[in-house]
């Protein structure tokens, strides 16, 4: 089954690698997530981050 990319899904960090002092490179535990070219955009967000209380 195939998903649709507008929809929201929780995937693990597996690996983070600090490329340089302000760009960091993640890698995600998920399939389609897992499948992403160079230029294409993925929306991240962590929870506790950033948010209104």
């Amino acid at each position: 089954m195939q998903r649709n990319s507008n929809h929201t899904t929780i995937v693990t960090i597996e690996k983070v690698v600090d490329e340089t002092p302000t760009v960091r490179t993640l890698y995600f535990s998920d399939d389609v997530m897992s499948k992403v070219l160079p230029g294409q955009f993925a929306m991240v967000w962590i929870p506790g981050i950033n948010e209104f209380q």
